[in-house]
């Protein structure tokens, strides 16, 4: 098999010198010079060994899967709500399996992330998703997690990327790395981050997470300095209590043994328990306390056992105490999103529950877990990111500019914005051209774009040349005809705002596009086959 397929080594995957300025072409030469066609697929597929500089027998299959059956618009673009995105001629699916040979029935929509090491889906237009990343733990044999997104990010960088986004569910054994990551790290620890993708410059999407980076920066901080020994006595009346001592005693044990240091705070034994599982992955009895932490972290108490726990206290019994932990959750139930200070929380809950010493007695314990809670939840919800690339341009006398098709020539009915390269000895004619080009070959809406004109070059004749007229990184914005509007979708919200980094669903009658938040939607409860309430209605 080695002597009939083209084999590359792990860290020289791509040759930088053979890159063109887009994605769009570079995807071609790559696929030309370093793989080899799979000619009994049913889609266009082809297929690469890599192989590893550590693990030299071993190797990876990696199958790239040109989709053109571009019938529908790509609902990770519209669940980032990159509503700008436009249906595009082609997408690539990066597909490295588990196991040989692969299912390469690509689907955009639903990807089962137990069947790969990785799955990636980018457009034509260089925009594109990180569906799926799995290491040792996730059933690679030999390659981590660290390794395979390495190549993933070395791909990007050198075809050309222009953004990818991620949806970040990592773990380690069962607990999210993005709340581990978060809590271990602080800024002054360099090649780390917040989160485990922060190491290839992934940053969080908050407008789309509904998290404010103040809330997020707050939280960590927050989580930080939380003091073991605090940390133990707030959990001493919990049944979980034994487990947690154990785990912190072990790793605070560890510390001293190994680097004679005292562990005082949650970031220093986080920090301190991923130094020890990247060394010793198999060490079984830090595997097990991992767990345990994670399983602690997901538990869930009822009213009866938490009213049970604070009556240790010895003030309350535990009736009065649930009897009025109901009351003040059904207050601040009521208030829904509403803000309630303790006061206003205080006065309502008085009608239910008469004695103010068992009120304060529930606030003050309330406050204690919704601070750590609300902490933790926050960085939690903080689960997409998104990388993007700077634009380059490698070529002396190349001009890079930002085109802009008009629609009903104005700025308002642009269609889309394109990134167009030419050097600069390219004459008006010719920049028409390339720009039709690139158009047709990138976009379902432009496959059929002719070029009439160039605003502020009208007068000119096409054999005219760019230079000293249009300089680089310049801005164009051409008219023209044969734009196909059946392949476009817009915005027709009843909220009747633009609102880039929303997410958004197109509605499968009309193929419009409606903000979630809009219709009380979320990633869960929202359905594929989605239809507005305008056609619902219209259907009765």
């Amino acid at each position: 098999m080695a002597s009939r397929n083209k084999i590359f080594k792990y860290d020289n995957l791509i040759e930088v010198d053979l890159m063109a300025s887009s994605f769009r072409e570079n995807i071609r030469r790559f696929l030309d010079k370093k793989f080899k066609k799979q000619d009994s697929a049913k889609k266009s597929t082809w297929l690469q060994y890599v192989i590893h500089r550590t693990y030299i027998n071993v190797g990876l299959q990696l199958y790239v899967v040109e989709d053109t059956n571009q019938n529908q618009h790509c609902v990770h673009c519209l669940k980032m709500g990159w509503n700008s995105s436009l249906l595009t001629t082609r997408s690539y699916h990066f597909i490295i399996p588990k196991n040989s040979p692969p299912p390469l029935e690509v689907d955009d929509v639903e990807i089962d992330g137990s069947r790969y090491l990785l799955y990636a889906i980018v457009h034509t237009d260089g925009i594109g998703h990180l569906l799926c990343l799995n290491g040792i733990e996730g059933g690679s044999k030999y390659f981590p997690g660290r390794e395979i997104m390495k190549l993933w990010d070395v791909m990007c960088r050198n075809l050309r990327v222009r953004k990818i986004s991620v949806e970040d569910t990592s773990k380690k054994h069962s607990m999210y790395l993005r709340l581990l990551y978060a809590v271990a790290y602080g800024p002054e620890d360099e090649g780390f981050g917040e989160h485990w993708f922060k190491a290839w410059k992934y940053d969080i999407l908050y407008e789309k997470v509904g998290v404010k980076q103040t809330e997020y920066k707050q939280s960590r901080e927050f989580l930080h300095g939380w003091a073991l020994d605090a940390l133990v006595s707030d959990f001493k009346d919990s049944k979980d209590f034994e487990k947690l001592n154990q785990i912190i005693s072990l790793y605070r044990s560890m510390s001293l043994k190994s680097c004679q240091q005292e562990l005082a705070n949650l970031k220093e034994m986080l920090r301190f328990m991923i130094s020890v599982s990247f060394l010793a992955d198999d060490d079984r009895e830090v595997e097990k306390t991992e767990q345990n932490l994670g399983n602690i972290e997901k538990k869930s108490i009822s009213y009866h056992e938490l009213a049970s726990i604070w009556s240790n206290k010895g003030k309350f019994s535990s009736e009065r105490i649930e009897k009025a932990l109901r009351a003040v959750i059904n207050v601040l139930e009521g208030k829904g999103t509403e803000s309630m200070t303790r006061e206003e929380v205080r006065r309502a809950a008085r009608t239910q529950v008469g004695q103010t010493g068992l009120l304060d007695f529930i606030l003050k314990n309330l406050d204690d877990i919704v601070s750590h809670s609300f902490a933790a939840s926050t960085i939690l919800e903080a689960n997409y990111m998104v990388k993007q690339w700077p634009e380059q341009v490698d070529k002396e006398g190349m001009l890079t500019l930002t085109c802009k098709v008009l629609r009903n020539n104005s700025e308002k009915g642009v269609v889309c914005v394109e990134k167009i390269y030419v050097s600069s000895g390219t004459t008006i004619g010719e920049l028409k051209r390339v720009v039709e080009r690139t158009l047709r070959d990138t976009y379902c809406l432009t496959e059929n774009i002719e070029v009439r004109e160039i605003e502020g070059l009208e007068n000119l004749e096409d054999s005219e040349g760019l230079l000293g007229r249009v300089s680089s990184d310049a801005e164009i914005r051409v008219k023209g005809c044969g734009i196909n509007w059946e392949n476009s979708l817009f915005l027709n919200c009843v909220c009747e705002e633009e609102k880039e980094g929303e997410p958004v669903v197109e509605c499968k009658v009309c193929r419009q596009l409606h903000h979630h938040k809009c219709h009380g939607l979320n990633d869960e409860n929202i359905s594929l086959l989605y239809i507005c309430n305008t056609c619902s209605g219209a259907a009765i």
